[in-house]
């Protein structure tokens, strides 16, 4: 008895001479990369905001230990730094008030040391404003008042510090 040959399986051909299946897989693929390509433009203007705050928070910090210098005193606020004109107008909203970026910044003077807080930042900015180096005059880095780390603060120390993901408060020390 001969064992009969299977038939050979016909599958539809598209117009272009293409099964369903690799339709269906091509489809597949635009819709990956199109994903794909979308999470590296977002991934990348998160890089771009964070990266903007650390150079804007750096330039504010030159500017107040300028004043801090100038005057002889860590006594100062916001409105000293904005009075001495020593920032641009795109540091300041209408009102007056230091801003990056939407994230409000405050000046509190102090006897002994000018602190700079920059509040409701998230977890990827607090860790990366603490991680970077704002020159020898900022002696003390915090976030959420309460974690206080050196000039050479390590990433799980500050991971540590900023334990909230949508709203952590930045404080840099300067003396």
């Amino acid at each position: 008895m001969l064992l009969s040959q299977p038939k050979a399986q016909h599958h539809r051909l598209s117009e272009a001479g293409y099964t369903p299946l690799q339709v269906g897989a091509g489809l597949m693929m635009v819709a990956l990369l199109t994903s794909l390509g979308a999470a590296l433009v977002s991934e990348g203007l998160k890089l771009v905001h964070e990266k903007t705050i650390q150079v804007q928070l750096g330039q504010i910090v030159e500017a107040t230990e300028s004043l801090v210098s100038g005057i002889h005193s860590y006594d100062i606020s916001t409105s000293d730094l904005s009075a001495q004109g020593i920032l641009s107008q795109e540091f300041y909203k209408k009102d007056g008030t230091l801003a990056i970026l939407g994230h409000d910044v405050k000046i509190v003077g102090y006897s002994d040391h000018t602190s700079i807080e920059i509040p409701t930042t998230t977890m990827r900015i607090c860790i990366r404003l603490l991680l970077t180096d704002y020159g020898s005059r900022v002696v003390q880095r915090s976030a959420n008042s309460y974690s206080t780390l050196s000039r050479t603060a390590s990433l799980p120390d500050a991971r540590n510090a900023c334990m909230d993901n949508d709203f952590n408060t930045v404080t840099l020390n300067i003396r």
